[in-house]
């Protein structure tokens, strides 16, 4: 067995350096009493007689207490209810198997995480298929009975979409336990998303931490992906070209996206104590801070459509807003390094339904008189419509 080492109070496991552990219940040995334990992180099981001599018989010592401590309350229950001495012997053996079934359940919810790994998906994937599992023991499923997975998914009150992502994380498990099963029939529903108003997004930027409203703007002007935002370095970041080189966590194309300079002073405002541009911060810890945060300035504001604003949203805000600019699939696919066009055409009906519907399809036009006149325009993002009298007509949408 190898060794294992201990960190202030905690023991560590020297497979993966982690204290995350579970007990794994006391067993009886010639020398003693000793604990067992489960690495929650890479599922390594050890004992503590893979501890120093010193730490052992500290650790004997104290189950030694406890098993006292349970035998003299249960001796002290039979004096006073002779009937309650026997109840009090046997519950210790009925509770065994259920024990053993948490500790057995837990361990291979360790093993999918690493077989999720192995199989090369992404930490956000792994992350969420793995909350979908554990969400599905809490509500009663056996993991190793698919049946009871069905019925449990079946007695939900869950969108379509949930489903078809928990049969998706349950049939990576299936495939991992060796279980051949028929998933049950959910299909994907395909809905327009939310797209705030710019104005919204403005007010939610201003209302929120310096750290927030940078990481908020960075994904309003790049429509990057949360992920992809969270792991930029300071080294991604070309502040003379004003130019940020994003390396994709989700299988999405590199690409390289401009910067307003307004952004890059924000940027510049963040401590730079860390590698990463946004430090250590969890995907969680961010999103519970967005959470809080839109719900004060909603309140503040009486306006409760910014509580349904979320990371993605301004990544959806961004792309309808690009195409509706102009007006090519192929430059907003670019931008957002989608792999296929269909998950790019939803932006073309997004604009439909937001700008046309707002009346908002008017341009300003420009005439030009000269070469310089049209090298403006065009940097200024005009588009060429047609030439009169000798003379070039530009246009922009307002």
């Amino acid at each position: 067995m190898s060794q294992v080492r201990k960190a202030g109070n905690d023991i560590s496991c020297v497979e993966c350096g982690s204290t995350r552990m579970w007990k794994d219940g006391l067993r009886a040995t010639k020398s003693g009493v000793i604990q067992r334990y489960l690495c929650r992180d890479c599922g390594f099981r050890f004992s503590a007689s893979s501890l120093g001599s010193r730490e052992k018989t500290h650790l004997i010592q104290n189950n030694l207490n406890t098993l006292k401590k349970i035998h003299f309350s249960r001796i002290r229950i039979g004096a006073d209810r002779p009937k309650a001495k026997n109840l009090e012997r046997q519950q210790p053996q009925n509770d065994k198997p259920k024990r053993e079934a948490t500790a057995d359940i837990k361990g291979k919810i360790v093993e999918f995480l690493w077989y999720l790994k192995k199989k090369g998906y992404a930490s956000c994937t792994i992350r969420t298929r793995m909350n979908l599992i554990r969400r599905l023991v809490v509500l009663g499923a056996n993991i190793f009975n698919p049946e009871s997975v069905k019925q449990i998914l079946a007695e939900q009150p869950w969108s379509p979409n949930s489903k078809f992502q928990a049969v998706i994380a349950y049939d990576n498990l299936a495939e991992m336990l060796g279980i051949n099963w028929t998933p049950p029939h959910y299909r994907r529903v395909e809905n327009l998303p939310f797209v705030p108003v710019e104005t919204e997004i403005d007010q939610l930027i201003a209302g929120v931490g310096r750290k927030l409203a940078t990481f908020l703007q960075l994904i309003k002007e790049t429509g990057v992906r949360f992920s992809d935002a969270l792991s930029l370095n300071w080294t991604d970041l070309e502040p003379e070209s004003q130019t940020v080189k994003i390396s994709p966590m989700k299988g999405s194309h590199p690409r390289i996206l401009r910067l307003s300079r307004e952004l890059l002073i924000m940027l510049n405002r963040i401590p730079n104590n860390s590698n990463r541009i946004f430090g250590n911060i969890s995907a969680s810890g961010l999103r519970t801070n967005l959470w809080t945060s839109r719900k004060r300035v909603a309140y503040k504001l009486s306006n409760p459509r910014i509580n349904k604003i979320t990371f993605h949203s301004l990544r959806h805000w961004k792309a309808t807003v690009e195409y509706h600019r102009v007006r090519d699939i192929l430059h907003v696919k670019k931008i957002l390094g989608h792999r296929s066009i269909h998950n790019t055409m939803k932006y073309i009906d997004l604009e439909h339904a937001i700008f046309n519907t707002q009346g908002s399809d008017q341009f300003v036009v420009k005439v030009a008189e000269t070469v310089e006149d049209a090298c403006e325009l065009v940097e200024a993002g005009f588009e060429f419509v047609t030439e009169l009298d000798h003379k070039q007509l530009f246009r922009k949408r307002k």
